[in-house]
């Protein structure tokens, strides 16, 4: 982060001379500031010669930018989708940002470098897609988006799959349900890997109940077994829950009633 020092001049040193005084040490201290603009126009200027020996006209091109023919700055780009996707600025208020500062450009522009932008990074994302699909662990979740037009004031319902490799990779790719054929369409498996591991999914699915059913069923038999479900398998009034009394002659009250 950049640091703007300030001196800040001590008064008493006004009206004397330098060998009147002694510099012995300096203290600081640190505020955050923020400025109102953050946005700088670059002008690029460019001589154009003319050789007196040929006759011919020269002028270098001008700086190639990230998207071509465009105005807009590496930088600015990567701010504008850093803004949107990541701090959650959508376009129209950066566009009235841009115009609070005195920067007068068309709201479909910012559209455009976006959508441009965003293809730019599509041969990352599929190179980090790979990635992850040579991953040996993987973890894989959905969870709804509302994406798309679905109809005047609705928003079409999607799902992301964000997919996680063992590098610490993750992408999120998209899909419009929540289906088994989206496990093999984002792993890219062609689908017999990927109903394969759900075929084993539901088999260990079926064997972890399986044996809690069988866990709760001995549970339960040795409950019966013991002196206070023995009791209460005779029906009402044919037991006593209470501990018996010394030498095992029963409570003098006799059985509790319920």
């Amino acid at each position: 982060m950049p640091v703007e020092t300030i001196a800040v001049a001590n008064p008493e040193i006004d009206g004397l001379a330098p060998d009147q005084y002694e510099v012995i040490g300096e203290k600081t201290s640190f505020r955050l500031a923020q400025r109102p603009g953050s946005y700088v126009i670059l002008k690029y200027v460019r001589s154009a010669i003319k050789r007196r020996d040929t006759e011919t006209l020269h002028c270098p091109p001008a700086p190639a930018g990230v998207i071509e023919g465009s105005r807009a700055d590496v930088s600015f780009v990567a701010g504008l989708i850093t803004d949107k996707f990541c701090y959650h600025q959508p376009l129209y208020r950066q566009h009235q940002r841009l115009g609070d500062n005195g920067i007068k450009v068309s709201r479909p522009w910012l559209t455009q470098l976006t959508h441009a932008a965003l293809a730019l990074l599509e041969p990352i994302f599929t190179a980090q897609l790979d990635s992850i699909r040579a991953s040996r662990v993987k973890a894989m979740d959905e969870t709804p988006i509302k994406a798309g037009r679905a109809g005047p004031g609705k928003m079409k319902g999607g799902y992301f799959w964000p997919v996680y490799g063992e590098h610490d990779e993750i992408c999120f790719p998209y899909h419009e349900g929540r289906s088994g054929k989206h496990i093999a369409q984002t792993l890219g498996t062609g689908g017999g890997a990927a109903h394969r591991w759900l075929r084993g999914l539901r088999t260990l699915r079926g064997k972890m109940r399986a044996h809690a059913r069988a866990m709760l069923g001995a549970f339960e038999a040795e409950i019966l077994r013991g002196p206070v479900g023995g009791a209460r398998a005779c029906g009402p009034g044919a037991g006593d829950d209470r501990p018996a009394l010394r030498g095992g002659a029963p409570h003098p009250r006799g059985p509790t009633r319920r």
